[in-house]
């Protein structure tokens, strides 16, 4: 879909996430059903068109969450899109191989390899990366022994990479070359292991905190009470 079909729609179309839309034009306001957008990246001399610049930085200004969706034959500078999408406050999908014949996956699993070691290593990248970023969220669940019954739940992952691979076969070397590209970013099943552990250990520390903050706000507001209380019953005995 392009993106000014997007937009002639009705108000009350279905709210919610839409992707694979080209840019046809610059849109400065999107329609209220749209909370998620997924932008095609079209080349223009090698990087992103100005159009789609200016869309992804309008969502952005709008709260609208957006995700650059780049082809698997996108032949510009890799490295400097995602800066771009990252600067912008964009997610980024690297998506698959459209044919996906052996030769075309075996380059994609290379570039995912490739993203996934900078991707953990340089903290001037996107927060989250498909589907490198979901598979990550997995290998530190599975690090601290969590195992989830499906490997995610995120809508988008599911439909544009669960259910888009050719076969579990394919899909599971696209994981291998993600890990691969991991580890080596991070230095190691070991420097994985270390990593989980002490993010855990972070959210438990940041929960614990948070729990005991309520609590002492709930104390103080029963001691405020009853002191209100105490205060109303003694001016009634005045009286």
């Amino acid at each position: 879909m392009l993106l000014s079909e997007l937009v002639s729609l009705d108000e009350d179309t279905q709210m919610g996430l839409y992707y694979g839309i080209g840019v046809d034009g610059y849109f400065q306001d999107m329609p209220s059903f749209v909370k998620e957008i997924g932008l095609m990246v079209y080349e223009d001399e090698g990087t992103i068109s100005l159009d789609l610049l200016d869309v992804l930085l309008a969502c952005e200004s709008s709260g609208i969450k957006t995700t650059l969706e780049v082809p698997a034959d996108f032949s510009g500078n890799l490295e400097e899109l995602i800066l771009t999408a990252s600067n912008c406050g964009s997610q980024v999908s690297l998506l698959t191989p459209e044919n996906q014949l052996p030769e075309s996956m075996d380059k994609y699993g290379e570039r995912l390899k490739s993203v996934a070691k900078r991707w953990v290593s340089d903290t001037s990248s996107p927060k989250f990366i498909y589907p490198i970023s979901s598979y990550f969220i997995y290998l530190v669940g599975e690090a601290v022994g969590y195992k989830p019954e499906e490997m995610t739940t995120d809508e988008y992952t599911k439909d544009i990479f669960v259910d888009g691979f050719s076969s579990i076969e394919e899909m599971d070397k696209i994981k291998d070359s993600i890990k691969e590209g991991i580890l080596e970013g991070l230095g190691g099943e070991n420097a994985l292991l270390e990593f989980s552990h002490t993010l855990a250990q972070s959210l438990f520390d940041n929960t614990k905190a948070k729990i005991i903050d309520v609590g002492k706000r709930a104390e103080e507001e029963i001691k405020a009470d009853a002191l209100k209380e105490q205060s109303a019953t003694e001016e009634d005995k005045a009286d």
